[in-house]
């Protein structure tokens, strides 16, 4: 039987401290809590101070991170349970208003035939009160369906500018001179060809970027050689 081989094996807690150039105490610490953690999976310690230490050789504050990113869950679930416990407590009064309306216009409606108008007088007071009630209740209920349309959207919006940052941050940034040597160098442009488009747009990273565009269709460097190498556009005759 082969033995599973694991990220931890043969290391100790110095050796994680010194790959992550952390403080050993951090990682004492961060073993400490990953050993809790783990005995949601396994009862014995050592395998849960196994599965910790495997953990920490990728990271070595993943139980500093786990913990955040439970608790930022926790708020964000309670936040929508709320909500919804709120929805659901404002359609329970509407409903019970609409019988309630239903109900009085008929006590309205025999007073009437009684030609008893004291009660009539004060049935169409109460239904007065109670649609105006219920004017409010579905104003309130139609608000906090939109502020949940409109969380949303938030959440949409910066979870798309978080990865357009992470996006930025990955990509690799070229100088000019380096855009000039490869356009012309991929054949995309010629040295006389560059030389004039920058003469007019100036000598920058913009302008090689443009030249790559109006030939290519990609919009910036990162694009072109994430290709493969044997890309038909690039194959010589």
């Amino acid at each position: 039987m082969i033995k599973e081989t694991r990220l931890s094996d043969g290391l100790t807690i110095e050796d994680i401290a010194t790959l992550h150039s952390v403080p050993v105490k951090q990682i004492e610490e961060q073993l400490a809590k990953g050993i809790e953690v783990e005995y949601e999976h396994t009862d014995d310690t050592s395998e849960a101070a196994r599965i910790a230490m495997d953990h920490l050789v990728e990271i070595p504050d993943y139980y500093d991170r786990l913990e955040k990113m439970e608790k930022s869950y926790k708020t964000k679930t309670e936040a929508q349970v709320a909500h919804i416990t709120q929805e659901y407590s404002l359609e329970g009064r509407l409903n019970d208003i609409t019988d309630n309306i239903k109900k009085l216009e008929q006590e309205i409606a025999n007073a009437i035939e009684r030609n008893d108008f004291k009660t009539y007088a004060s049935k169409v007071a109460l239904k007065n009160d109670l649609v105006r009630e219920k004017m409010q209740l579905k104003n309130k209920l139609a608000a906090l369906k939109q502020l949940k349309i409109d969380r949303g959207i938030k959440e949409a919006t910066e979870e798309g500018e978080s990865m357009n940052k992470k996006i930025i941050n990955e990509s690799r940034y070229y100088s000019a001179d380096e855009a000039y040597d490869i356009l012309v160098g991929y054949g995309i442009a010629t040295e006389d060809e560059i030389n004039l488009v920058c003469s007019i747009n100036g000598y920058n990273i913009e302008t090689m970027e443009d030249i790559l565009y109006v030939r290519t269709g990609y919009r910036n460097f990162d694009q072109l050689l994430g290709e493969d190498e044997d890309d038909d556009y690039f194959d010589e005759d």
